[in-house]
């Protein structure tokens, strides 16, 4: 293992990462600074000051003199009242600037991931994905509501009694000074093991919240498959690993607050020793050497603190670094034409030598090429891993294809923003996903505008107004997360109804039945063949039963257009489509 470098102070790469974040301000910028260098010009000139009137104060009581006296005292009293006077008015600018920087960053980002290209946004398992919107988030909280504010006011503070120290006595500023830099180093030694333990904690923190979800979201799994213990103890590993480096991060932390704790003792003992020397030689009044411990509080402060803040600037800035990661990955097209009347002379799904290839180099389809004309059924069947899933992703634009061209009425995808692109779509996967909030607004998901009337048009089509009439609230009933509160096939209808209000020219279906017992996908299934009979509509088959009434079936293999034609002909045939269908049956005869 290669030895920690240790470092106190911030790389060009971390100030690149600070300034950065400075942009996320936009115009809150300067109110954001100014009550940061308010608030700092307050504290540093309170604890300069105060070593001045005590200086004053000390030697007018030594000298008697109450003239002076008096005027410390109203100096004191004037700097309470400005201090509070100033607190306000830079206090209210930096938490306002604060706080509205964070509402900000959080949308923006919300809305980045919500615009990101899926491909992208799968590469991230969804607990990493919330640890960043949330931990991360607040570690962008903490530097810009503690860590740069105090790393402001502690060098300025640092830097004025300097300057005071030189005033009142400079040969001994120096020696001050000198015993100063001691502490320096210490902090310097233990920054640089700080922040890199600090980047594993934030690591393990996104794995965490990933193996937290994996038990939560797949909690039924878990419990068929008795994987609990494995669960557990998988969390347990991680969770052991977080705990490691905390410990790791707090015995760091305990030595250098133990040698700060010794520094500032022999600091202040040696300024004792030193100060009663120069009394008894009569070299330095009783208020200078007050004065001069009292700055060197702050000078020791300055080197004390630097470094424990740089290493806690530089662990929140690991935070904001991934969240940066998040705001580089690339957005849908939206710079494109928008969609025009449809050609009706063009088919209304042209595929032409289509590949595409995930980032890893695996090749999924090669060379797909077909046309579905207006009014059409098509199935898309093929064995598990033949791109059926992934040619059913790019037709709807949420994958980019490597080679070739989609065209929709002629016009290709790549001529068209993404949302133009997928109006033309409406899509049923096989488990469909419902939104926390009403009925109303699942089913007028994909199209807020429509009216009440369409709505209850599309769940009456879909067969789901009956059930709809018996919730508690009817329309404005409330759905539970992920549609728990319903059963599976009244969540496959309203997923049929939200289709319906859509009205959009093409209907993707991904087998919506196949999760269904077999009254309900032979119910569903009836009114979907009714629905597909107004639709242009693709469906992915894995279970062939459903499809032999469509008027053209393309197969997949390895990635490969195989056969082309209709249930009959391609039975005919006896080739790929009929080994596919064969063996579907011989499954059904082993299930019953």
């Amino acid at each position: 293992m290669q030895p920690i470098r240790s470092r106190a102070m911030l790389k060009k790469a971390e100030w690149d990462e600070l300034l950065q974040l400075f942009t996320l301000m936009k115009k809150r910028r300067l109110g954001y600074l100014a009550g940061v260098l308010g608030h700092a010009l307050t504290e540093t000139i309170i604890m300069i000051s105060l070593a001045f009137i005590m200086r004053d104060m000390i030697n007018a009581i030594v000298e008697q003199d109450m003239v002076q006296l008096q005027r410390s005292s109203l100096a004191v009293i004037g700097m309470g009242l400005f201090t509070g006077l100033t607190f306000i008015i830079f206090g209210k600018l930096f938490f306002h600037s604060l706080f509205k920087t964070l509402a900000d960053l959080r949308l923006q980002l919300f809305a980045h991931l919500s615009a990101g290209r899926v491909g992208d946004i799968e590469q991230y398992h969804p607990g990493e994905l919330i640890s960043r919107v949330n931990s991360d988030v607040d570690a962008v909280s903490e530097v810009f509501g503690y860590q740069f504010r105090q790393l402001v006011f502690t060098v300025l503070t640092g830097i004025c009694a300097v300057i005071a120290m030189m005033v009142i006595d400079w040969k001994v500023g120096i020696i001050l000074v000198v015993v100063a830099v001691l502490t320096a180093v210490v902090n310097h030694y233990y920054a640089g093991k700080m922040r890199v333990v600090s980047d594993r904690i934030q690591a393990t923190l996104g794995r965490m919240s990933a193996a937290a979800m994996d038990a939560v979201y797949g909690s039924k799994e878990v419990r068929i498959y008795q994987m609990q213990s494995s669960q557990q103890d998988n969390y347990g590993q991680v969770n052991g690993k977080w705990l490691d480096n905390i410990k790791e991060n707090s015995g760091i932390r305990a030595k250098l607050e133990l040698a700060n704790f010794n520094l500032k003792i022999l600091n202040f003992s040696g300024m004792l020793v030193l100060g009663a020397m120069l009394m008894a030689m009569g070299v330095t009044p009783l208020g200078e050497i007050v004065a001069m411990i009292q700055l060197l509080t702050a000078l020791n402060m300055m080197f004390r603190e630097l470094g424990g803040l740089v290493a806690y600037l530089q662990k929140s800035l690991a935070g904001a670094k991934r969240i940066f990661e998040l705001f580089a990955l690339p957005r849908e097209r939206t710079d494109r034409h928008q969609q025009k009347e449809p050609d009706l002379s063009f088919p209304v799904i042209d595929v032409q030598d289509l590949s595409f290839a995930y980032p890893s180099g695996d090749a999924v389809l090669r060379g797909v090429s077909f046309s579905v004309r207006r009014g059409e059924t098509v199935a898309i069947v093929g064995p598990s891993g033949s791109g059926k899933s992934t040619l059913m992703k790019l037709l709807m634009g949420l994958y980019t294809s490597s080679e070739g061209t989609i065209s929709v009425y002629g016009r290709e995808a790549e001529q068209l923003d993404v949302e133009s692109w997928r109006q033309n779509f409406s899509f049923i996967p096989q488990d469909s996903f419902l939104y926390s909030n009403t009925v109303q607004a699942n089913l007028a998901y994909g199209r807020p505008e429509c009216t009440m009337a369409e709505i209850e048009q599309a769940a009456e089509r879909a067969g789901c107004s009956h059930f709809i009439s018996h919730l508690p609230n009817g329309y404005e009933s409330q759905i539970t997360e992920g549609g728990g509160n319903v059963s599976g096939g009244q969540k496959q209808r309203l997923a049929i109804a939200r289709a319906l209000v859509k009205e959009a020219e093409i209907l993707i279906m991904d087998e919506p039945t196949a999760s269904l017992d077999a009254r309900t996908e032979a119910e569903i299934q009836a009114e979907l063949d009714d629905l597909l009979q107004q639709k242009t509509a693709i469906v992915i088959a894995h279970r062939l039963k459903t499809i032999r009434n469509v008027d053209q079936i393309f197969v997949l293999v390895d990635g490969q257009l195989v056969e082309h034609g209709n249930h009959h002909t391609l039975m005919h045939k006896q080739g790929a489509y009929f080994d596919l269908v064969m063996q579907s049956n011989q499954e059904e005869v082993t299930a019953a």
